[in-house]
């Protein structure tokens, strides 16, 4: 997380130098660090370098968004998660995320355990039904 935010400091420095933009993968590894650290506000403060990543005018992917999607599943937050997900096929629908990577197998492996993680019925019955939305999608070949 330093890391980036001195990149993000020579950037501003050097008045938006884009040679000096912290990349795509930077910003990356940063929301997965912030994932990771099982800080309960995790999912607000991944969103907030998603935000800080727009301003930059780099464009988020799919790595980005399954990052944010699991620090909101680590900080109990299943149902932001899950909208997250849906952002990620929104935007990839809208071009605004890179539609070369479409979902991964640990997009999807990261909403269900965000639900199953609950431990109720209902959380059980909410992840079985977003795995028959992506059954479904991926039987009629729909490119998120």
């Amino acid at each position: 997380e330093e890391m980036v935010r001195r990149m993000l400091t020579l950037y501003e420095k050097s008045g938006n130098d884009v040679e000096l933009r912290p990349t795509l993968q930077a910003y990356n590894l940063w929301i997965n660090a912030i994932a990771k650290s099982r800080d309960t506000k995790a999912g607000q403060l991944a969103e907030q370098v998603l935000e800080q990543m727009r301003a930059n005018h780099v464009s988020p992917d799919v790595i980005t968004y399954t990052s944010i999607m699991d620090a909101h599943a680590r900080s109990r937050n299943p149902d932001r998660a899950e909208e997250v997900l849906f952002q990620l096929l929104e935007g990839t629908m809208k071009g605004e995320v890179d539609g070369n990577v479409g979902l991964s197998s640990i997009t999807c492996d990261t909403i269900l355990n965000a639900w199953a993680q609950q431990g109720t019925y209902e959380s059980a019955q909410r992840a079985q039904t977003i795995l028959l939305r992506l059954e479904e999608w991926q039987r009629n070949d729909i490119k998120p």
